[in-house]
């Protein structure tokens, strides 16, 4: 690693222009720092560096005529050594105009400490103020849009420059802030090494630490080669392509860490295009714009920014090799979910005790022959004469999509619930977590099933079971009686709006219930349990006002006994529970079946409230 001495010239011009003058006079700038301020990869031509700080040197030497001007700077110091080695050379020289810059070499270190290099800048900086010289720093901006090996250092970047900012503040140094410019990220800007400015932007580094001290032409001198000329009136808008939501669905998939996962799972072969890219396109346009695949390539991916982005050309996104990219993805499917799982719960701190199961349906145009699962059943999509497939999906109280299975088209949903709940668990783990779904998976074998092998669960009631039992519920709105025998011996209590939404075409009054699944034998006085914040926040209300829900027991049936299918009354048009009745301690909202969150904390054990009295 060479050390370059003390270089210490003086530029003249035999003439000054008029009005060529900056607005301070400077008589010796010094330069201290590692290989950034040395001026490496931008070479002078004779074997040497050229580099920001020369180029500095003589923009300030043009501009007013003469300069003094040494460069210190050593490669591979880190903050320390500079201040250690360098700094009390450049104090002697007495500089009016010193730059500081150092940081860079400390972020690939083990054991990186910005406040210790803010430290060590900021007592540079206060060195040279205090000797009357103008000190320049700047800021390094984030090198992970050049070099993907750089995204672990980005935090530590944002840490180094916020401690910069703060030094320069504290010290009275000029700052001039390259890091919160997207154009300091340009790869144009930089070396093959992607951690070196190349000649062009070390010249730009130097043009902007010009214009922090006014040197006449700096700004002009920045846009130098760049600037054209043009006919309004003879511009056109050729092939515009859209670019702010394919660029942000990239920067989701990268974010929730898929482009690692599938170039992993999907290794890179033969292929003109990686399978692992074909993957993030369908996703993609899903997201943007969902569509066949067809659309996708003769259509949507040309009118998109995102050959510029992944770089693949749009002739080679073909509907053909978009097919073939979903025969590669699907083997795959169960370590995505996983990954997914993994990775959700870590980016929002989603939790899975709430999981909802429905099933539903697609169909297809022909005879899907070389499908075995195509057969015709019910059709939701109200095409009895297509073959179709069944979907099950399972979401989190927030709707985030946990994991799905296809089924055949004449399956049907109650004879699904025992095999779901098996693969999920075996899939993410046991847990006593809530299952809720809706009537269609009501059976007494479910029941049974799920009350033997001690599952907690929330079920719609059949329209005939409600029917049979309404005089049950509507008595059971009495504060004296609020719990009632259900079918299939389950304990159910009635939770109503206290005020009812209006009548439906049978006359019948807008109401929920919900219950236990315990027999009444093991059922426990409602008036000692403790009351849900759902009803606080208005979503829920129990009919007798001052009673309070349970939680110290598990949840059952959830039946409506409206006939209007799972529809929930308007939450703002309810009145809100007194707020003595209802803690808010232990809830979440939730964005699926509003009533959903208020259920939760009747599962909690630990937050019983009253006092404990036998049944």
């Amino acid at each position: 690693m060479g050390v370059r001495g003390v270089r210490l010239r003086q530029r003249r011009r035999t003439r000054q222009p008029q009005g060529r003058l900056t607005t301070r006079r400077f008589e010796r700038y010094v330069a201290i720092g590692d290989s950034t301020t040395e001026g490496l990869d931008d070479p002078d031509g004779r074997g040497g560096y050229r580099g920001w700080a020369n180029r500095l040197a003589e923009r300030v030497a043009a501009a007013q005529g003469s300069l003094l001007y040494a460069n210190l700077a050593i490669r591979g110091r880190v903050a320390r050594q500079v201040r250690e080695e360098q700094l009390e050379r450049a104090a002697a020289m007495r500089p009016d105009l010193a730059t500081v810059v150092a940081g860079m070499n400390d972020l690939v270190r083990p054991g990186f400490d910005a406040f210790a290099v803010g430290e060590d800048v900021e007592r540079m900086q206060r060195t040279l103020v205090a000797g009357g010289a103008k000190v320049l720093t700047f800021t390094l901006p984030d090198l992970a849009p050049v070099m993907p090996m750089a995204r672990p250092l980005a935090g530590r970047t944002q840490a180094l420059n916020q401690a910069l900012r703060a030094a320069s503040r504290r010290s009275g140094a000029t700052l001039v802030d390259l890091g919160a410019h997207p154009f300091a990220s340009d790869p144009r800007l930089w070396s093959h090494d992607r951690f070196h400015a190349n000649a062009l932007g070390h010249e730009r580094i130097a043009a902007a630490l010009a214009h922090a001290i006014a040197v006449p032409g700096a700004e002009e001198a920045a846009s130098a080669g760049e600037t054209i000329q043009v006919r309004l009136d003879q511009i056109r808008l050729e092939r515009p392509r859209g670019f702010g939501d394919v660029w942000l669905s990239w920067t989701l998939w990268r974010a929730l860490g898929l482009d690692g996962l599938c170039a992993e799972l999907m290794p890179a072969g033969r292929e003109e295009v990686p399978w692992s890219l074909m993957a993030s396109i369908l996703v993609m346009a899903r997201l943007c714009e969902p569509s066949s695949e067809l659309h996708i390539a003769e259509d949507w991916y040309r009118g998109t920014a995102l050959d510029d982005l992944l770089g693949i050309p749009s002739e080679r996104v073909n509907e053909d090799r978009l097919y073939r990219g979903l025969d590669r993805l699907l083997p795959h499917k169960q370590a995505i979910e996983t990954h997914l799982q993994k990775r959700l719960g870590e980016l929002f701190a989603l939790e899975y005790d709430l999981l909802l199961y429905d099933v539903t349906s697609t169909y297809f145009e022909g005879l899907a022959a070389g499908n075995s699962q195509a057969q015709r059943g019910h059709s939701r999509d109200h095409r009895p004469d297509c073959k179709q497939v069944c979907i099950a999906l399972v979401v989190t109280r927030e709707g985030i999509p946990l994991s799905y299975e296809v089924f055949d088209g004449n399956r049907v949903d109650v004879t699904t619930v025992e095999e779901i709940v098996g693969t999920m668990e075996a899939r993410f783990g046991l847990a006593q977590r809530v299952w809720v779904m809706d009537r269609g998976m009501t059976s007494r074998k479910n029941i049974d099933w799920l009350q033997r092998t001690g599952r907690r669960y929330v079920l719609g009631a059949a329209r005939t079971e409600v029917k049979r039992w309404e005089k049950a519920f509507a008595d059971s709105r009495k504060p004296a009686a609020p719990w009632i025998a259900a079918p299939w011996n389950v304990r159910s209590v009635v939770c109503s709006n206290e005020t009812p939404g209006p009548p439906d075409a049978t006359g019948q009054l807008d109401r929920r219930h919900c219950g236990p699944r315990e027999s009444p034998t093991r059922m426990e006085d409602p008036s000692r349990l403790g009351g849900t914040s759902a009803a606080h926040r208005g979503r829920l209300r129990p009919p007798h006002q001052h009673q309070r829900l349970g939680r110290g027991r598990s949840l059952a049936d959830l039946r409506p006994t409206h006939r209007r299918r799972g529809r929930l009354p308007n939450p703002q048009e309810r009145p809100l529970h007194p707020t003595h009745l209802a803690p808010e301690e232990g809830t979440r909202p939730g964005s699926h079946l509003r009533l959903l969150p208020g259920l939760r904390p009747v599962e909690d054990p630990r937050a019983v409230a009253g006092p404990s009295r036998p049944w």
